[in-house]
Formats: C-alpha cells, sequence, structure tokens
C-alpha cells in the first residue's frame, strides 16, 4: 500500500518495527498482518490479531460495532499504529510462501531491504515474526 509506505517513510523515529515474512496471498492490503476487514482481523487464524494482542492490542475485547465506531477498518488501526511508533513490515514484498533460503531468494531479500533499511535504521526495536 503506497500509502502506508509514504506514512511510515516521513515518520522520524519509530520505537519498534514488527517484520512478518512476506505477502500473504489471500486479501493482502499491503499492510503486513493487516486484513481488509473487521472479520477477517478478528478470525483466530488471522496471525495479525495474535501480534496485535502481543502488543496489548486485543481486539477481541471489543464488540464489532464499536471497533467500527473508532476503526472503519483494520487499515486506520494499523496507521494509527505508526504515530505511536508502531510499523510493520515484510521481509520479502514477493510471495514467498515456504521458507525462505538466501540462496534461493537473494534477489527477493536484495530489492525489500533497500526498500526497508531506512525505515530500520529509525527504527529502536525490531521483531522478526515468522520461521525460524
Amino acid at each position: 500500500m503506497e500509502d502506508y509506505q509514504k506514512i511510515i517513510n516521513n515518520v522520524t523515529s519509530i520505537n519498534i518495527v514488527i517484520m512478518g515474512k512476506d505477502p500473504y496471498p489471500n486479501e493482502s492490503v499491503g499492510i503486513p498482518f493487516c486484513k481488509p476487514t473487521w472479520d477477517s482481523m478478528l478470525a483466530d487464524s488471522c496471525s495479525g490479531r495474535h501480534v496485535l494482542n502481543s502488543l496489548s492490542i486485543d481486539l477481541l475485547s471489543y464488540e464489532k460495532d464499536s471497533l467500527v465506531e473508532i476503526y472503519k477498518t483494520p487499515i486506520d488501526l494499523f496507521i494509527e499504529l505508526v504515530d505511536k511508533g508502531i510499523v510493520f513490515l515484510n521481509l520479502s514484498s514477493d510471495f514467498i510462501g515456504g521458507p525462505i533460503r538466501k540462496k534461493n531468494h537473494k534477489k527477493q531479500l536484495k530489492k525489500t531491504l533497500s526498500i526497508n533499511a531506512p525505515i530500520l535504521e529509525k527504527s529502536d526495536h525490531i521483531i522478526c515474526c515468522g520461521e525460524p
């Protein structure tokens, strides 16, 4: 999502970057861990819901209607989190699917690093989620 990229590029200070592996192939909105609808975001299978919960943002403590009143879509929540110094990125901007292997995915990783590097350099902390 170009708007999200512009927003995070313009932030001067970032507390934490949470890194996913690659874009999820279904319902991708251009923000890692974010889904397009609250129904998708609230699903138990949504890793983004669990990542937010680990940040003490318990989406299940809200009624869905209350969430919609506060944030029309999950995208609005993720954009507000940028203001709080929380940014979400992916290690690769291309879908890899299986395990990342440097020798197999060097081109994708280098391409995305050139995009992510200025953001990562501003961050106090980086957390990588996904495979070991």
